[in-house]
């Protein structure tokens, strides 16, 4: 009975800890997310994602972190570390070998909403390049699949990517 007490008593204070450490501001270090449950992992990439705007530096630590533990991670959380870490790659100017693992993703990837954000990202990316026939096409993809998801981030990403292309498009063809 005692040992009993203690294990929920250890799991409450653990599973207290990995809230904690998931929080939305995501300034919280943590030691080791190997522990972490299947929904806890996916707080952490979503708070992953948000830092990407705001801290890149943290952003970068938090992926960090998810490598250590990739082939523990779902095909789902996979896919968006994957998606996520091609981001970061683009961010820096890599838009040759983004768009080349971009293309690699949205092949390998069967979680819809990040294959929205795959092919989003890639016709940003081949818009930026000024490559706008391939920037459509991606487009015509996100066009056609973002009702089929409720993840409103996913569709505000879509949305904001689509009017940027179509603009750069308009103005340029």
């Amino acid at each position: 009975m005692m040992v009993t007490k203690f294990l929920l008593v250890a799991t409450s204070v653990l599973l207290l800890c990995s809230i904690e450490a998931v929080s939305s501001d995501g300034n919280h270090q943590i030691e080791d997310l190997s522990l972490f449950q299947k929904d806890e992992l996916d707080k952490y990439l979503i708070t992953t994602e948000k830092l990407r705007t705001n801290d890149l530096t943290k952003f970068s630590s938090n992926l960090d972190s998810l490598e250590s533990i990739q082939n523990n991670l779902s095909s789902q959380q996979n896919c968006y570390f994957k998606y996520l870490k091609i981001y970061q790659f683009s961010i820096k100017g890599n838009y040759d070998q983004s768009v080349k693992d971009l293309e690699l993703l949205k092949a390998a990837c069967d979680y819809l909403p990040v294959k929205i954000r795959t092919y989003a990202l890639l016709a940003n990316l081949y818009g930026i390049s000024q490559k706008y026939k391939e920037a459509l096409n991606n487009l015509d993809f996100v066009i056609n699949n973002v009702d089929a998801i409720n993840d409103k981030e996913t569709k505000s990403i879509a949305f904001t990517i689509a009017s940027i292309v179509y603009y750069l498009s308009l103005i340029h063809i």
